[in-house]
């Protein structure tokens, strides 16, 4: 069953803080606790989310993306994930992912994201990771506006993240044009099917 984001996320307890440089090194030790429990399945894992752009106000929570050679392998290791403080939720946002949380006192501490080779979700999420480290005046303002919105809502997650869809989706629009913009002013290989 495919899980959606608002069912899971709206009885959650949150707050925004300011960037820290522990980030950094937390990814590194988890990236090496899952990459001893998904072993050979991993094609690809990076740091994602606010955690992963330096200087972004977000929640303190680490978000991990794993690409795998093969999902069905992932609900397996679902004991191992477990071992290690881990709850599976299963497939979320699309069918080619599962999400892993570790939560302490009710505050989601941990997202592990593991997306399909070749799923959509995963690239743009890259995407925008990239962009925003790129663009730090959307950063800054992405940052801004989590901190009045929890300031606002501070004990309802789910009006928190609904109230930053609008912006998020205005950023969303820059980063494909800036996309695009990287991807057309890419030098040609000069390889003669190149030409037309």
């Amino acid at each position: 069953m495919l899980v959606l984001e608002s069912r899971i996320n709206m009885d959650r307890k949150y707050r925004v803080v300011e960037y820290v440089d522990v980030w950094t090194e937390a990814f590194k030790r988890e990236e090496k606790i899952l990459r001893r429990i998904f072993g050979d399945e991993i094609l690809e894992i990076h740091h994602v989310g606010s955690t992963s752009v330096h200087g972004l106000v977000g929640k303190p929570t680490l978000d991990v993306m794993i690409i795998v050679r093969d999902l069905s392998k992932v609900d397996p290791l679902n004991k191992k994930m477990e071992a290690v403080g881990y709850e599976s939720i299963g497939a979320y946002v699309t069918s080619t992912s599962r999400l892993f949380v570790k939560n302490k006192d009710a505050e989601r501490t941990h997202n592990i994201h593991v997306f399909q080779k070749g799923d959509l979700k995963a690239a743009e999420t890259l995407d925008f990771r990239d962009y925003l480290r790129s663009h730090p005046e959307e950063a800054k303002a992405y940052g801004d506006l989590k901190k009045e919105l929890a300031a606002q809502h501070p004990d309802d997650y789910f009006v928190y993240r609904k109230k930053k869809d609008s912006f998020l989706r205005e950023i969303h629009e820059r980063m494909r044009k800036w996309n695009d913009d990287k991807i057309a002013s890419r030098p040609k290989s000069g390889r003669s099917d190149d030409l037309s």
